[in-house]
């Protein structure tokens, strides 16, 4: 098991922690809760991906708008896993989707090193290169920086 698996394995209070996070009144509340919780698990908000990536822009305002939600901005976390030990993180991230955030593994999304839009991490964008067209090579910033 690696060792962000169990960093963010479920704590033995999940119950005390799910019930606190629903007195949370707004959004800063619920991100300072969080951090309570796992001061490192919050990496990145980022506003939007680079225009290197545009479908990727694209497809988060289209899944946001099938759920009647406004896109807000692009969460890096650093670790995701939506397994059985793992549902308080999972349930941390499903809270910041409902509210128009995209959330992404720091394994996933990175920032560009010069402008801070969301890029793809190298591994990342391997694997979105064996699946969609990309006329590029990866590189840690946005072409235009």
């Amino acid at each position: 098991m690696s060792e962000l698996n169990l960093k963010y394995k479920d704590p033995l209070n999940i119950d005390e922690i799910l019930n606190n996070i629903k007195n949370q009144k707004t959004l800063k509340d619920i991100n300072d809760f969080i951090k309570s919780v796992y001061p490192d698990w919050i990496m990145y908000f980022l506003n939007e991906y680079s225009n290197d990536y545009i479908h990727m822009q694209q497809n988060w305002h289209a899944a946001a708008k099938n759920y009647n939600i406004k896109p807000t901005q692009i969460l890096i976390v650093e670790y995701l896993n939506n397994d059985e030990e793992h549902k308080l993180i999972s349930t941390f991230a499903e809270l910041f989707t409902l509210c128009g955030f995209i959330v992404r593994s720091q394994q996933q999304i990175q920032p560009c090193s010069k402008c801070m839009r969301a890029i793809p991490t190298k591994n990342y964008f391997d694997i979105l290169k064996e699946n969609i067209k990309i006329e590029m090579e990866w590189q840690p910033s946005c072409y235009n920086c």
